[in-house]
């Protein structure tokens, strides 16, 4: 399939096979869906609040994808760096397939999240506008802030500048 196509597929399988991701995302995912099921049946709290609750949850722990994407490519850049083509066009793709990734894993626990607790289908649609401009914002915060899985203070700065471009985003819509 050509460079690109082969730099995305190895991004995937860098990020898919990091233990630290699998641990965070998945245990977002577990929490968000333990969390819906409780408040939409345990609780008796309503399936809309609850969904959203877990969609919420969900959505930030699938962000960790994007954000943690260019640091992981930096730390295995000798193996970016020798294959054939652009390097733009390579670092696009891996970009690109981080984000997909990220969207394909919350896709499937907003799914889990619906069975827990049902809602029309219209709620889904602005969890996952968020999760658009949640995931951009984090691939562009993951390259300034480059997330390292052995720096535990560059991991929470990444975070925190997601935080503080998510709110701005956010109060420019308001505006």
């Amino acid at each position: 399939g050509g460079p690109g196509f082969a730099s995305a597929l190895v991004a995937v399988k860098q990020l898919g096979r990091r233990p630290e991701l699998r641990r965070t995302v998945g245990g977002a995912g577990v929490a968000a869906v333990a969390g819906a099921a409780l408040f939409g049946y345990g609780l008796g709290g309503g399936n809309d609040l609850s969904f959203i609750l877990a969609a919420g949850a969900a959505l930030l722990g699938c962000a960790v994808i994007p954000i943690a994407a260019y640091g992981i490519r930096q730390e295995s850049a000798w193996l970016f760096d020798v294959a054939p083509g652009k390097k733009l066009k390579r670092d696009v793709a891996a970009a690109f397939a981080a984000f997909v990734l990220a969207f394909a894993v919350l896709v499937i626990e907003l799914g889990l999240i619906w069975l827990a607790a049902p809602v029309i289908w219209s709620q889904v649609v602005p969890i996952l506008g968020a999760a658009f401009v949640l995931f951009g914002a984090g691939l562009v915060i993951g390259a300034i802030v480059p997330w390292r899985s052995d720096r535990i203070i560059e991991q929470l700065a990444a975070f925190m500048a997601l935080a503080v471009l998510a709110f701005l985003f956010q109060l420019s819509l308001g505006e």
